[in-house]
């Protein structure tokens, strides 16, 4: 009697295993194929579309640099960012943001950091370059900060997101799929 109930334990704990594997695969799916909400900063001039699933942080009332963050949970953020362009081109603006964001980064997160891929993002609605950093931390921890950038009205748009590394391939898809979204709204 005694196995039997160890062995009705164990039935069970394999279910309900498997019904938690199950419903952690449709979270995900849900995220991945969920429904959107959308986000309007009007003085800024832009909209974007983010999973209903993230918490957003709208700032764009108060009209500074930071317009907004966008977050899912404490794994994945992006942060949205109105920087002056100073009559820069895109070029001159991207490297100096970068050496500034990169200092900022190795100070705060006590990690070094390096540039792994750059290119420009092209046939969808609104064109950005999108930047790509790894952060070795000291304590091993490796993140990656992605960085999508517009030139807007003699401005710059950025995201500046950031996942860990580990979660790469859930984060960056749905990341791509909120940069591809945005629409300035005189365009």
């Amino acid at each position: 009697m005694k196995w039997m109930n160890i062995a009705v334990l164990i039935l069970l704990v394999i279910f309900l295993f498997q019904l938690s594997c199950q419903k952690q695969d449709s979270a995900e799916q849900q995220q991945q194929a969920g429904s959107w909400l959308a986000f309007t900063d009007s003085t800024g001039g832009y909209n974007l579309n983010y999973p209903a699933n993230w918490t957003l942080r709208d700032h764009a009332y108060k009209q500074e640099m930071i317009r907004a963050d966008l977050f899912y949970e404490n794994l994945a953020g992006l942060q949205i960012r109105m920087l002056s362009g100073y009559g820069r081109h895109q070029y001159e603006f991207t490297e100096e943001y970068l050496k500034d964001f990169i200092k900022e980064m190795e100070s705060h997160h006590r990690s070094e950091i390096q540039e792994i891929e750059r290119h420009m993002v092209t046939g969808i609605r609104v064109p950005y370059q999108k930047i790509l950093l790894r952060a070795q931390h000291e304590t091993g921890e490796i993140w990656l900060f992605l960085q999508y950038i517009w030139p807007y009205s003699g401005n710059y748009l950025v995201f500046q997101s950031g996942v860990l590394e580990t979660d790469r391939e859930r984060f960056e898809p749905l990341l791509d799929e909120i940069a591809a979204s945005l629409q300035f709204r005189n365009q």
